[in-house]
């Protein structure tokens, strides 16, 4: 339990996933409680979390390709094997990266390209192959921002816009911006990158600009609450929109809480 995978959150609570389990930390109560094998999980290797609102579900990815879906009211798991049996996709290639979800869709970033997955049908749909001439290409993130599909790759930042077509021709996929680009974040309209290890850009006039870097390697970000929350490996921490550091939350201890700083 004493490594940080990914997090993510909602409204009250922080969800922090270790490397096969998921912590939940209630910032009202203090109250820290566990999901793991015992409760359903596969105990497979984790590579991925998010938290849909609409649903009020966790989305759980696994080295393996392996998907599970967890159901906060109930605690009911449910699992998905499509990645995993998908035999035209190679076993090294279907790592599940990222989680994007906007309404009732999840978009499955993982290293052969997108793949959609209908969380009210509880079905997959269309998968985006967005490499050169329609190849694999490893994709780390996408987010929606406005009425583009971002995507950070080993190759730069792509994006195909919603009202140009079907996303399934990879002519839409254009680059904006060379490099290797690990995340993706939006934040108060504002698009945020992670680009390499430790810089974070910013979306401006239609290209990323830098505007933050970390003194370690940053794992993964998201955003709650008007903060933008990145993790190393064993911290997390929440930062202004301005980039300010105000809390601070470690998996090392007894007792696991934010810790806020005094401006």
């Amino acid at each position: 339990y004493n490594k940080i995978v990914d997090l993510t959150s909602d409204s009250d609570k922080l969800y922090v996933a270790s490397e096969n389990a998921v912590f939940v930390y209630n910032h009202n109560t203090y109250q820290l409680n566990t999901i793991t094998s015992l409760d359903g999980l596969s105990g497979e290797a984790i590579s991925s979390l998010a938290y849909s609102k609409d649903w009020n579900t966790l989305l759980i990815g696994y080295e393996t390709g392996l998907i599970e879906t967890v159901n906060l009211e109930n605690g009911a798991v449910k699992t998905y094997i499509d990645i995993v049996d998908k035999h035209t996709i190679q076993p090294n290639k279907k790592k599940i990266n990222h989680f994007s979800v906007y309404e009732n869709l999840a978009y499955v970033s993982t290293d052969y390209g997108i793949s959609v997955l209908n969380l009210s049908r509880q079905e997959f749909g269309d998968t985006y192959y967005i490499g050169y001439l329609g190849s694999h290409l490893a994709v780390n993130q996408a987010q929606i921002h406005g009425d583009y599909i971002y995507a950070a790759t080993i190759e730069g930042v792509k994006r195909a816009s919603f009202s140009s077509g079907s996303l399934i021709d990879y002519s839409l996929w254009l680059t904006i911006k060379e490099g290797e680009y690990r995340k993706l974040q939006q934040l108060e309209n504002q698009l945020y990158a992670l680009k390499d290890t430790d810089q974070i850009e910013k979306l401006n006039n239609n290209t990323f600009e830098h505007i933050y870097t970390h003194d370690t390697e940053i794992k993964g970000m998201t955003a709650s609450n008007s903060h933008l929350l990145f993790f190393t490996h064993d911290n997390a921490f929440a930062y202004s929109p301005d980039f300010q550091s105000e809390s601070f939350y470690s998996i090392y201890g007894t007792e696991h809480a934010w810790t806020t700083f005094n401006s």
